[in-house]
């Protein structure tokens, strides 16, 4: 039985919890204005200039992949167009790297983000 347990722990690590969720991250670029990106613990990322509300998304993780569909905001893509990116959490550092994605303005934008984490 308490092999048993321990299968069951071990297997279950395999399938964290969304690291992104419940955090605030700004941009760090220079050449980008200072967004801040909040990720809920549902399915919901809102997007903010200074203190105002930009934007609004639907997001998913699922390994280390980022699945992004705007619903809505200045930078929203319309068509229904859904992006997936790569993306590594290095200490408090957060990097999307493109998997694949039909909103052009989405797909140069988001790979040249670097995002500090602000909290969690």
């Amino acid at each position: 039985m308490k092999w048993l347990f321990v299968f069951v722990v071990g297997f279950a690590g395999l399938y964290q919890n969304n690291p992104l969720q419940n955090t605030r991250w700004q941009t760090l670029n220079p050449v980008i204005e200072k967004l801040t990106f909040q990720f809920t613990a549902s399915d919901t990322a809102y997007i903010f200039s200074k203190d105002s509300l930009i934007g609004t998304a639907l997001y998913t993780v699922r390994s280390r992949t980022l699945n992004w569909k705007d619903i809505n905001g200045d930078m929203a893509c319309g068509n229904n167009s859904a992006g997936k990116y790569f993306y590594i959490i290095n200490n408090d550092t957060l990097r999307f790297y493109m998997n694949q994605d039909s909103c052009e303005q989405r797909a140069a934008i988001f790979p040249n983000l670097v995002l500090k984490r602000v909290a969690r």
